[in-house]
This record gives C-alpha cells, structure tokens and sequence, in this order.
C-alpha cells in the first residue's frame, strides 16, 4: 500500500493552516481538538498562532513543503507535512516526514524531520531515520497539553510451539516550555546541549506466562539517556509511563515492514501480555523440595556451551552497512571482541529449547549462536543454514541484527 497524496492536496493543507492561524491570530482562540487513533480527520494542533512571527513562519514552511516532490511511499520525496504546536507556546513547528536518498535504500523507512521558524532563517529541530518493521507505527500522541510523537514497533518470535513478543515505544518532543534549542540549531547556548529529542523510551517483553518490562534513564535535561540502556521496571511503572500520552492520530503505518501507510483509517490494536495472575504478582513461596540427582538442572557453564564454537565469525555481506565488513571473535566464555558488545561479559548464556545458544548482554543487547542442524533460525535473512551462524540482535530505540558466520577451521 503506498500514499497518493498528490502536491494540491499538500498545498491546500497548508493553504488551510495559514488561514487558520490568521483568524487565530484575529480572534486569539483555536478551534476545539479533535482527533483519535486511526482517524483520517487532519489533526489541527496549532493551540495559539498569535506570535509577531506567525505569517513569516507559515510563508517559509510553505515554502518548503512546496520545493518538495511528492513521494508515491518508495520514491524519494514528501510523504507528509503539517504545522504543529508541539511545545503548546503559540509558536508553532513545522513536521515532515521524507523519503532521501539514505531510506530510500530501506523498504519501510523513513525520514521524520521537525523544523521551527526563527529570526535568522529555518531551524532544523530533530532529525530522526524512523524504520517502521511490520505492524509498526508513528502517531502523534498528547500529554499535558503538550504535543510528541511516538515510534512503535514489535517483533513476535516464535521457538517450540512458544510465541513470544518484544515491542519498545519511543515518544520525541521537547522538555523546553518555550522555543527549545534544537540538535542542529546554530544558537544553542553549549555545543551538545538541546532540548529536542527521544523524552521517554519504553520496552516490554513477554510469552505465556512471564512479562518483564524496561523503561530507560533520563539525563539531566529530562531527555532519554540511550547509551545507558534500559532499567528494569514494574508492570505498574511501565503502565503509568505509558498512560502520561494520548494518541492522537496515527501518522504513519507499515502492515508488512517494507511498504508505508500514510493516516491510515484503520490500524490493528497492538498486542498486549496477559494480566498478570495471582502467582505472578505474589510469587507463591514454598518449602525447597530436593528434586534428587536425576531432576538436578543446573544451568551449564558458558565454557562448556561454547567452546566448540569459539573462533573468528564473518558478516555475511547483506549486513556489511551495519558491520563495516569487520568480523568479530568469540570467546568461549561468551565475551565477544570487537563489535558492538567489545569485550563486555555476558549476563548470561542459555541453552534454548530449539538448540540455539543465547549470549544476553542486557535487556537490549544479545547473541544468538546457530550450530549446524538445530532448529532454531536467525531472525533476519541472506544467510547460509549450513554454517555454524552467530546473530547480534539489538532492540532499543530501534531494531538492528547482524548475521556472522563462523570462519573455516584452518
């Protein structure tokens, strides 16, 4: 499914908006809110256009919108375009979202882009490459008046009959009360300080019977700090999270990971864990049973894991964008050298049902190792089964994996 939204139709959106924010201007009140997830309706958000700047603003976000060709969903070009008040301070910013030549190369990708009008020219805000995977969304949400968006995606897994799901949320906006500074703003007061980026940062995994949610740190500027990974979180701290937005509109949809819907009119409801039952919320405690020398299942040493497979591992060449062509050795006490987890010791290293072994480093963070004749699969593709495979998989802001094989033994 692809947009085809054509140039008038853009045009005289943003046609509408000027006229809009010049009545506002007028009468000094905007028009009541509207808007929900799915809906097609246009979400006018612009809450108090009467700032001296407000004709010059719409005059270069116009402009600019207009200089654009339209893309068809794959071509390069505009996708969509709407003036927003995200900081609800009268001044309001300019979202687009583009196909360049970068994501043009990425079925499903995307360019999200925030520009806000300033005395010296246009600013660019925020600038974010979106890779929306199956079932994956953007949507603009709301929270105490204030408007973000917010990057959804889920990857469902399943191993031995046993579905698992893991979906992370990221909402971008801003933490200033009036004109933030943004990343590539030349007026920043300090290089490297800004107000504009990722202000929340969720992540839940779950299957039958087990949840476990993520939520990540925020820096001193209220913005999520993604070099730190997630913290552990309750079900209760992930669900207040969650609850401080209200989705307004979904802005952008992909049903399959490579094709884009724009302000789709219907998106599936997004899958949720099981409410938690009376043994997941107070654990049952009882006395310890020994369950004799042949129930003993005590979780083996990596060492004794992987040391057949210790060795040098090659990107296949698919992955070469994210590997740089640069193998990676294992060590058999699963620390991995080079790559994105360079010397760093695991958390853990598990035997799966399925015959794979899993290197967990973090929540975010994991290798996958494949021994020839096992049943279990990597998750990405352009690989050969008759390898021994290494997988680094990561899910965080967004998802990346990178598929090794493991070298010839000389």
């Amino acid at each position: 499914m692809k947009n085809t939204d054509r140039s008038s139709v853009r045009r005289t959106a943003l046609l509408l908006a000027l006229s809009l924010l010049f009545s506002l201007a007028a009468c000094g009140k905007a028009p009541a809110q509207d808007g929900g997830q799915g809906s097609g309706a246009p979400a006018e958000a612009v809450s108090d256009a009467s700032g001296p700047d407000t004709p010059a603003s719409m005059k270069f976000y116009k402009d600019k919108v207009d200089r654009m060709p339209v893309s068809d969903g794959s071509s390069q070009g505009l996708l969509y375009s709407e003036v927003l008040d995200f900081e609800a301070d009268g001044n309001p910013e300019l979202l687009i979202l583009s196909i360049d030549d970068f994501a043009k190369e990425t079925p499903g990708s995307f360019l999200m882009s925030i520009y806000r009008y300033e005395s010296h020219g246009m600013c660019c805000l925020m600038n974010y490459y979106i890779t929306l995977g199956a079932e994956g969304g953007l949507s603009l949400v709301e929270s105490d008046g204030r408007l973000y968006l917010e990057r959804y995606g889920c990857i469902r897994e399943e191993s031995q009959g046993v579905v698992g799901y893991m979906d992370n949320r990221a909402y971008y906006g801003s933490v200033a009360q009036k004109d933030g500074v943004g990343r590539f703003c030349d007026d920043a007061p300090n290089p490297g300080e800004y107000d504009w980026d990722a202000v929340d940062a969720l992540r839940r995994d779950w299957s039958e019977g087990h949840a476990a949610y993520f939520i990540q740190p925020h820096d001193e500027r209220g913005l999520t700090n993604g070099s730190s990974g997630y913290d552990a979180a309750t079900r209760e701290e992930y669900q207040a999270a969650q609850d401080r937005y209200t989705t307004r509109a979904v802005l952008a949809y992909s049903p399959d990971g490579t094709s884009i819907v724009i302000k789709p009119e219907d998106v599936p409801e997004r899958p949720e864990p099981p409410e938690p039952g009376p043994e997941e919320s107070q654990p049952a405690q009882s006395d310890p049973v020994d369950p004799g020398p042949a129930e003993s299942q005590q979780p083996e040493e990596p060492a004794s894991l992987l040391a057949a497979y210790a060795g040098n591992y090659t990107p296949y060449p698919t992955y070469d964008d994210y590997s740089g062509g640069r193998s990676i050795t294992l060590n058999a006490d699963g620390v991995v050298i080079g790559g994105e987890t360079d010397g760093q010791t695991p958390t853990s290293v598990v035997q799966n049902s399925d015959g794979s072994i899993t290197i967990w480093f973090s929540s975010s963070d994991r290798y996958t190792l494949f021994p020839v004749g096992c049943s279990g699969t990597p998750a990405g593709t352009g690989y050969d089964s008759a390898r021994v495979n290494l997988e680094y998989l990561y899910i965080g802001g967004g998802v990346m994996n990178i598929i090794y094989y493991a070298d010839p033994i000389s």
